[in-house]
């Protein structure tokens, strides 16, 4: 009954007080969990600090974390703030009312949170260890309440926003912005004073938002803690109809800060003087069609992705081969062929330049996308690599400045200072082999044994280099709050510091010295010599293949991919990318034109079953089968043979025998196939209870 859904049971109490058994539901009720009419899952979550059972705490506890200013906590957070094994029931049963998203790290101070919504508890957060295993959550819980989702024409939102500045605000004072779409809290800034600048730089991005109208900044300053019990004291807001940044572009503009007090628009003359803020934001709606629309685009793209890319780079501009590049490789690497992508279109720009040394150094379709597969599956190790050194930068008075002109101390010492700082994040570099992506190494590799097909291994480690140091390493250096290293800008000091470092590190990584207008850094030409040997070392160990298989790991995970999401992007994009091609070339990518027109046709008449796809039983070899995986033809063989009609009304009805969309190779052995309530509890469980492994294992032998 609902009453008993809402009360704790007795395996949960004791699950509280460390005596429960070890999972009896899994062995115990899965038959009677299946049979059950109201879906409830149950997960563990690990906790650090001790129960908070009242908000007034949970504010305390905030502010002590994150400095003054905190935001307001809720009973909520009990889930994620408790020290001990608390079991979480949630009722997925409510269909339309439950909703599973991403949190930012600026609500609850904490990184690879997620949300769960609706249902009969309210509002509900929990943490995750990495990225990849909250998508994997939040894919998870998605596919229990939405099985045929991805069946379905559905809507996707995101909303990416920048916050950079303020100005006329009272000087001398600390502020900071919350973000708010429809009134619901969606992420928070820092506290910056307000000096001659008030500069916070801060980026924002919002996936999988719900339907919105209106975008509110609301902006606090902070109040001197002797005068009032508040900490913090509401300036004005900022509202922005979301229709006037529904673009593919940004927009950006100083925003006038609104408030119900005229006396705070009024300066010291008694002059009204409003005061702006500056924005840039985007707000995206992608129509997406059911996966199986887009069956002969995703084959044509998988077996013409080269023809595509030599033919379109030519005419198209910048910001279309980001969103190109970027579209591609989240495809491809959902499709098992992101190595393949990669080494094919970066074989082509290097024929194209011709100059081994200007790889990676312009906006090229190989660039981004080589960089959206670097942030795609690296940004775990950029955090475990780069965090302790970079923190350790930030948070110091060194001073590392070596330039004469510009230094103020003695010399000496802050040369010693920038040469430690360089030793400190060579070395967790150079250490970081260890733990380097299993899928960043494998690309690499490709790489390696494509050159030396081509008779040229003595490009191997410029091209790997450039890879890895010029597009990630020290651009995340450079700028570590744009790769979630840190949460804010660091202030001017460290930055400087941070560029001083990531200049030597990409020397040493070009294999050069320092000369002519970098003079005053020829002091460190010494580390560079010393360094050189161990540079070759770290190159060939991230791009050699390891003896034995490397164990699957959630972080090679990629079925949290929306496929669908990613088609529907490339086809609005290349739709109009080949119309700028003359006549005559336009039908040396056919027929992708008919297939772009197909899928046009469907949208508009919103009949898909009229234009499902007509694949071909027998498989031709394409220009793009020489990097795949000798078991890569077999795969397709088999899949074609159990290719079948689709029955949509049959598949509404019985989720379960819904036709697989996503090829095997690509979920790494996570999950296969649409989810049951028994195989999504099982793979929930299998992460984050280790008491089950036993029992797994168990019933995977038989």
């Amino acid at each position: 009954n609902d009453t008993s859904l809402n009360e704790d049971t007795s395996y949960e109490k004791a699950c509280r007080r460390g005596s429960a058994p070890a999972t009896p539901i899994l062995g115990q009720k899965q038959q009677q969990q299946e049979n059950s009419t109201t879906s409830r899952l149950t997960n563990f979550f690990s906790k650090r600090s001790n129960p908070l059972k009242r908000t007034k705490s949970v504010t305390k506890l905030e502010r002590t974390k994150r400095g003054s200013g905190g935001l307001r906590g809720s009973r909520s957070h009990e889930s994620l703030l408790s020290s001990h094994a608390v079991m979480s029931s949630i009722d997925l049963s409510c269909t339309g009312a439950v909703g599973v998203a991403p949190v930012h790290q600026s609500v609850l101070g904490r990184r690879h949170c997620f949300q769960v919504r609706g249902g009969p508890r309210g509002e509900r957060y929990y943490a995750c260890g990495s990225r990849q295993e909250r998508d994997l959550w939040i894919y998870s819980l998605r596919k229990s309440i939405s099985p045929n989702a991805e069946h379905t024409r559905h809507t996707d939102n995101s909303l990416k926003m920048w916050i950079y500045e303020a100005k006329n605000l009272q000087p001398k004072k600390k502020y900071f912005c919350e973000l708010h779409l429809d009134k619901a809290l969606y992420g928070r800034t820092s506290v910056k004073l307000q000096t001659d600048l008030l500069f916070w730089g801060e980026y924002f991005d919002f996936p999988d938002v719900p339907d919105i109208n209106v975008i509110t900044v609301n902006v606090f300053r902070e109040v001197e803690k002797k005068k009032k019990r508040d900490k913090h004291m509401f300036v004005g807001s900022v509202k922005i109809p979301i229709h006037e940044v529904t673009s593919r572009i940004f927009s950006e503009d100083w925003y006038p800060i609104l408030s119900e007090k005229a006396s705070d628009s009024l300066n010291r003359n008694g002059k009204e003087v409003i005061p702006t803020l500056r924005i840039k934001c985007r707000f995206q709606s992608t129509d997406i069609l059911p996966i199986n629309v887009y069956a002969d685009f995703l084959e044509y793209l998988k077996n013409n992705y080269k023809r595509v890319c030599e033919t379109l780079e030519p005419v198209i501009g910048v910001k279309a081969k980001e969103d190109i590049g970027q579209a591609l490789v989240l495809l491809m690497h959902a499709q098992g062929l992101a190595g393949a992508f990669l080494t094919d279109v970066v074989a082509l720009d290097l024929l194209r330049v011709g100059d081994q040394r200007l790889t990676f150094r312009g906006n090229s379709l190989a660039t981004k996308s080589m960089e959206a597969f670097l942030k795609l599956t690296g940004e775990q190790y950029l955090q475990d690599t780069l965090s302790a050194p970079i923190n350790e930068i930030i948070q110091s008075d060194r001073d590392c400045e070596v330039d004469p002109t510009k230094a103020s101390g003695s010399l000496q010492r802050q040369q010693a200072s920038l040469r430690a700082a360089v030793r400190s994040a060579w070395q967790c570099i150079y250490e970081s082999h260890k733990h380097f992506p299993q899928q960043l190494r494998t690309c690499f590799a490709t790489f390696r044994e494509r050159l030396q097909q081509l008779g040229r291994q003595d490009m191997a480690d410029n091209l790997i280099s450039a890879s890895i140091f010029l597009r990630f390493l020290c651009p995340a250096i450079l700028s570590p709050s744009l790769f979630n290293i840190t949460n804010e800008l660091p202030s001017a000091r460290a930055t400087r510091n941070l560029t001083l470092v990531a200049k030597t590190l990409q020397t040493l990584a070009n294999f050069t010295r320092f000369q002519g207008k970098e003079s005053f850094m020829e002091f460190l030409n010494d580390f560079l010599e010393q360094e050189a040997p161990r540079m070759k070392e770290f190159l060939q160990q991230i791009s050699t293949r390891p003896e034995h298989a490397a164990p699957e790991s959630i972080l090679d995970w990629a079925g949290y991919i929306d496929q669908g999401k990613q088609l529907s992007i490339l086809h609005i994009l290349l739709s109009e990318s080949i119309t700028k091609l003359p006549e005559a070339r336009q039908h040396e990518l056919d027929p992708l034109q008919h297939i772009l027109d197909e899928i046009r046709k469907a949208k508009e008449s919103n009949n898909f079953m009229q234009h499902m796809p007509h694949m071909s039983t027998s498989h031709t070899p394409t220009e793009n089968q020489e990097n795949r995986n000798p078991d890569d033809a077999a795969m397709q063989v088999q899949q074609q043979q159990q290719h079948q009609p689709i029955q949509h009304q049959a598949q509404l009805a019985q989720p379960q025998h819904a036709i697989v969309t996503k090829p095997i190779s690509a979920e790494r052995g996570i999950m296969r196939g649409v989810l049951t309530p028994s195989s999504l509890e099982k793979n929930i469980f299998r992460y984050n209870d280790p008491t089950v492994n036993a029992l797994l294992q168990q019933q995977q032998q038989q």
